[in-house]
């Protein structure tokens, strides 16, 4: 479906720049401005086919976290429609100034939003807005790692994870698609990484140690994934992910699979989904 735009979201790009303009993203490069995020949220929401409202709530997202409070959320409803303003509203996880606790406000914001009279553009711009945000985030832990962790409230990897985790899971079961899927992948892998003690430990080449025992054996990958190695009925080898209920991969001998499973244990858990079935270890 093609939306056209029209002088309101002129208007809502001119209301952007006027609450937004002095400000500067967390973290990055020092004094990128946050325009910037509003942008890149917007571009989303309209390259995933949202309307313009959706549009211009996407420019606004943030506008009663960091602009203002209620009224300036009174000002975007007559300015641009009860519409946008739900769509703002829903976004905001506080109107309070200062803000309550971290953890608090996550928790609430979270509730609010597993509420199934969230309309769809609501979570469309909440899903880009995340996803901006985490890919914002996961550059970042590429380029200094653990050291990102201080410019956030709790100074903690895993509330961080905890919060988009929480958030992606949400989004997915309720609007499948780009934005939702790929924001999972994203915290995924960023989850990965630190699971791992860091991009660098995640890249590089490990071979696991195995405990060997009569028809199989087990190890323990960087991430803490548990791997299992056991005979099948038909004489292969089924390999499973400790707590999952079947075998989803399969060779021919004990050290094919141990092979196989080195090679998936160096990759995010959502690339192993993409490795074949019938997988054949390379040749030496």
């Amino acid at each position: 479906m093609t939306v056209d735009l029209t002088d309101r979201f002129q208007a809502a790009l001119d209301y952007t720049f006027e609450l937004h303009a002095t400000q500067r993203r967390k973290g990055g490069e020092p004094g990128v401005p946050y325009l910037g995020h509003l942008l890149g949220v917007c571009s989303l929401v309209i390259e995933d086919g949202g309307s313009e409202d959706e549009a211009i709530a996407a420019l606004l997202h943030d506008a009663v976290e960091d602009a203002g409070g209620q009224p300036t959320l009174d000002q975007i409803r007559g300015r641009f429609g009860k519409r946008v303003a739900r769509i703002v509203e829903h976004c905001s996880d506080t109107d309070v100034i200062p803000k309550p606790p971290w953890r608090e406000r996550k928790e609430i914001y979270i509730a609010g939003l597993s509420d199934r009279r969230n309309s769809v553009g609501t979570l469309r711009v909440v899903a880009a807005d995340k996803l901006h945000n985490a890919r914002a985030i996961l550059d970042d832990y590429r380029r200094v790692g653990d050291r990102l962790w201080e410019r956030f409230a709790t100074g903690s990897a895993e509330d961080q994870l905890w919060y988009y985790k929480s958030v992606a899971d949400i989004l997915v079961a309720r609007i499948p698609g780009p934005l939702s899927f790929e924001l999972d992948r994203t915290v995924g892998l960023l989850g990965w990484f630190v699971a791992c003690g860091g991009v660098e430990n995640a890249k590089s080449q490990r071979q696991m140690a195995w405990q060997d025992r009569i028809g199989g054996a087990s190890a323990t990958g960087r991430a803490g994934t548990e791997w299992e190695i056991a005979r099948v009925s038909d004489g292969r080898y089924g390999i499973t992910i400790a707590r999952w209920d079947r075998p989803d991969w399969y060779a021919d001998t004990v050290d094919d699979a141990k092979q196989l499973c080195n090679v998936m244990d160096s990759r995010p858990p959502f690339w192993r989904e993409m490795m074949i079935k019938d997988w054949l270890p390379p040749d030496d």
